[in-house]
């Protein structure tokens, strides 16, 4: 249908949207949202002592009516409630929220510790639902470290693992500054002292060195095993031959036995020449962490890829 005044479509499509009810939508929570370019018009019209009521009567003016602007003037008031909150410090409402948490969770767990300049720099917590989950299915835990980091410099890493249905269970979270031996070393204890002291059978991570030391460090009985992507990943950056990539799978997923592992092994690096590469030789030296020859009979709930954890950092996007 072709209209010959571009008005007239509007009209039409305004009519109909209020007969289907479309002029409605944006009160829906998903579509509700204040852009950073409103919040600022908003700030600057209340330092010179506009209220509220007359910011939004502004905005609406601007976009052509109240059914067009994206959000409400209750999400403005929540928007500056939060603002004044903001003003007393970011972590002083982290730990007002933990504390409420804590008024009525009384198994609230958390912890922090404070760095050089009297910053945070370490965060745990973990609720009672996630310490009786860990005391039913944490034989196995595993975290993954690469969640790219918040506004705030820090790395949010998600302690998890799966119960009797294979769905995924969270034990625990934890946001560190430094990605150092110490700070995961006292993670790693922080949440031994909030499981009331029980060490999980075995780990699974992305093989960062200073993870593995504290690992070794606060679970040294633990089986720890490495992301089987993880590995083919740098595998692929570091010896840069498909062949090689492929072969290195079969090694490390194949169900050999340990002298059959071996031999295959050394005829793979020898016919790629790469038996002098150093981190080909450390990988070897890892193998007890990868190789399926050698962690048979060890349980691991199923876990050996990142999609759980991809999973996990997909619903973090929604928060940061």
């Amino acid at each position: 249908m072709e209209f010959s005044d571009p008005k007239q479509a509007v009209r039409l499509y305004e009519e109909y949207s209020r007969v289907r009810g479309f002029e409605f939508v944006e009160y829906l929570p998903s579509h509700r949202k204040i852009s950073d370019v409103d919040i600022a018009h908003m700030d600057s019209m209340r330092q010179v002592g506009i209220s509220i009521p007359k910011i939004y009567e502004s905005i609406a003016a601007q976009v052509g009516g109240y059914n067009r602007v994206s959000f409400t003037k209750r999400d403005m008031y929540n928007k500056v409630r939060w603002h004044r909150a903001l003003q007393h410090g970011d972590v002083n409402v982290v730990l007002s929220a933990l504390a409420n948490a804590a008024r009525v969770d009384d198994r609230m767990f958390w912890q922090y510790e404070v760095g050089i300049g009297n910053h945070m720099c370490d965060l745990f917590w973990s609720d009672e639902r996630s310490q009786e989950d860990y005391k039913l299915f944490g034989d196995v835990l595993t975290f993954d470290a690469t969640y790219g980091q918040s506004k705030y410099n820090l790395l949010v890493i998600v302690f998890f693992g799966v119960n009797h249905h294979n769905q995924t269970c969270v034990f625990g979270t934890t946001m560190v500054f430094y990605e150092s031996q110490a700070s995961y070393v006292w993670v790693l204890t922080k949440f031994l002292e909030c499981m009331g002291g029980k060490s999980p059978t075995a780990i699974i991570t992305d093989g960062d060195r200073s993870m593995c030391l504290a690992i070794q460090q606060v679970f040294p009985e633990a089986h720890h095993r490495l992301y089987a992507w993880h590995l083919i990943r740098n595998v692929t950056t570091n010896v840069c031959n498909p062949r090689f990539t492929f072969l290195f799978r079969h090694c490390m997923l194949a169900n050999f036995e340990v002298g059959e592992f071996e031999m295959h092994w050394q005829i793979m690096v020898e016919e790629y020449g790469t038996s002098d590469h150093e981190w080909v030789k450390d990988l070897y030296t890892k193998k007890s962490s990868w190789a399926m020859a050698y962690i048979r009979g060890s349980f691991f709930a199923g876990i050996r890829t990142t999609s759980r954890c991809e999973s996990l950092h997909a619903k973090l996007g929604h928060f940061f």
